[in-house]
């Protein structure tokens, strides 16, 4: 093979990458927004009816970082979200990103038998 031949390739392949991050860094740009805009306040949800003035509460407050900014919560959770943590559930209390590999397993092994039957159909 050219050298020649792999420079073009190699510039596909870089600007395809960039494109890539930006569309990843979007994304969670849009989730962030989303979920930072949603109404109602997590801790309400963690605390189940209790005070949300109680000393526990502002000490929950300050370990989830809801006092940032919201560039400052941006900024900690993708720095989280680089390193695969993905924080851990408000319902089952388990880190999220085993929970999504369960399900995307789980999801994908239904999907399978359905693309065979639809194979054998068309033979």
């Amino acid at each position: 093979m050219k050298l020649a031949a792999i420079k073009p390739i190699s510039r596909v392949l870089a600007r395809e990458l960039a494109v890539t991050a930006l569309l990843l860094l979007g994304v969670s740009v849009v989730v962030f927004a989303i979920l930072y805009l949603a109404p109602g306040d997590p801790l309400n949800v963690l605390l189940e009816g209790q005070s949300p003035r109680s000393e526990l509460a502002l000490g929950m407050r300050e370990a989830l970082g809801i006092p940032r900014t919201w560039y400052g919560q941006y900024a900690a959770w993708f720095g989280k979200m680089l390193q695969g943590n993905f924080g851990n559930s408000i319902r089952t209390g388990l880190p999220v990103l085993p929970e999504l590999a369960r399900s995307s397993r789980a999801s994908a092994s239904t999907r399978s038998p359905s693309r065979s039957a639809r194979s054998r159909s068309r033979s």
